[in-house]
């Protein structure tokens, strides 16, 4: 991440005054980041991300204070999923607790929408930064990936899959909105949005199901250095802030630290599966190249695609490990296989997983024996996916349509 030199640092920090909030003497700070925490309407998971927003707020108080940054939290109304509120999270280092300032309520809105997005980036700008500066994006709630929402309402093979989900009582999963249509919001919306606030941050992370494939990374090179994410399926707890958030909230973070801290929280969880990785979105176009080249002189064949690493529960699998898609594509070609492979490793940063993912569409566990932390929907069978996929700008890159 392109953060200012601690020399800079320093020298801001004398120059600045301090600031107060409400009968709290707070010591001078420089705020050299914001990090938007934004949290779409999510039905089953809204108690989960109020605990997420605790865990948070506890580790702050832990250290004693935000290192430097502003907390903006976007969330939607637990009963009006029209309803939402944008506040920040100040801390008092008096009481050494952690206090909501309202900034905005927003009522009776379409919130999915990328004008929307891009009111809500104005707003955090003109309220916490506005010279400018550093931000970085935290999204929680159900994700699905690079599939549009029109295209996973759209077939019924999904709702089949989706009822095991929602009957699904012992153990729940995350996956970028609600469920439902009207509620779920377009990586490509989101990306339209972020770019109409002229908002390029630093790292965008999903605490949600499948974000982590290589599609969404390359739509969001545009708007974001890093993508963090799952390739598999969160669980309801996400992500465990009161080890994490003092990782990713340093200066300079570690994405492996994080990765690792994510792992080891997950080996002895319950039910003892996760997966995360830390992409380079601004790898991804030479990633592209490259796989443009594969895609024009190999295909799959029925063999290979017997070995393909499957990374979601689904009855027609919608994920395969990209890596390993990549690998058997090339085949005998080892030459454009290690190609690919050194391009893939600068593209993932970080990643790390158990032995295991679990799914709530098949409630089973299964095992990860080919792991590059990215996935891809290529080689997919599922009807969605053929329809759809050709749409994606990766696709179309790759493929030499555009």
């Amino acid at each position: 991440m392109k953060y200012l030199l601690r020399l800079t640092l320093a020298l801001s920090i004398v120059m600045m005054t301090a600031c107060h909030h409400d009968d709290d003497e707070e010591e001078a700070r420089y705020v050299e980041r914001t990090i938007l925490l934004y949290f779409p309407w999510s039905t089953n998971l809204y108690n989960h991300i109020q605990e997420n927003i605790r865990d948070i707020e506890q580790a702050i108080c832990h250290v004693k204070g935000l290192n430097g940054s502003r907390v903006m939290v976007w969330v939607s109304d637990n009963k009006r999923p029209t309803d939402a509120v944008l506040y920040e999270i100040n801390y008092s280092e008096r009481e050494n607790r952690c206090k909501h300032d309202t900034v905005q309520h927003y009522t009776n809105t379409p919130l999915t929408t990328a004008e929307h997005i891009s009111n809500v980036w104005n707003d955090v700008k003109r309220y916490a930064r506005p010279d400018g500066g550093h931000y970085g994006m935290i999204i929680g709630c159900h994700g699905m990936g690079w599939i549009s929402r029109a295209d996973w309402n759209k077939y019924s093979s999904k709702k089949n899959m989706l009822k095991s989900m929602d009957d699904s009582q012992a153990i729940l999963t995350r996956w970028f909105g609600g469920s439902g249509e009207a509620y779920q919001t377009d990586i490509e919306t989101l990306a339209e949005g972020m770019r109409a606030a002229g908002i390029h941050t630093d790292y965008i992370q999903f605490d949600d199901c499948y974000m982590a494939n290589i599609e969404t990374a390359y739509t969001l090179s545009q708007v974001t250095d890093y993508l963090i994410a799952s390739p598999v399926e969160m669980m309801a707890y996400g992500m465990p802030y009161q080890q994490l958030w003092n990782v990713i909230n340093d200066s300079q973070p570690s994405f492996q630290r994080y990765v690792d801290t994510f792992k080891s929280f997950y080996s002895t969880y319950s039910i003892p599966c996760g997966a995360l990785s830390v992409t380079d979105c601004r790898e991804t176009e030479a990633l592209a190249i490259l796989m443009r080249e594969a895609h024009a002189s190999h295909t799959l064949s029925p063999e290979q695609r017997s070995e393909l690493q499957v990374m979601d529960g689904m009855t027609h699998t919608l994920f395969y490990d990209f890596g390993n898609y990549a690998r058997l594509l090339c085949g005998d070609n080892t030459g454009l296989w290690q190609r690919i492979k050194s391009q893939l490793d600068k593209t993932v940063v970080a990643k790390g997983c158990t032995h295991t993912f679990y799914s709530a569409y098949n409630e089973r566990q299964t095992e990860i024996s080919e792991y590059s932390g990215l996935t891809t929907s290529e080689p997919s069978s599922s009807e969605m996916v053929i329809y759809a996929l050709p749409h994606t700008a990766w696709w179309q890159y790759v493929h030499g349509t555009k």
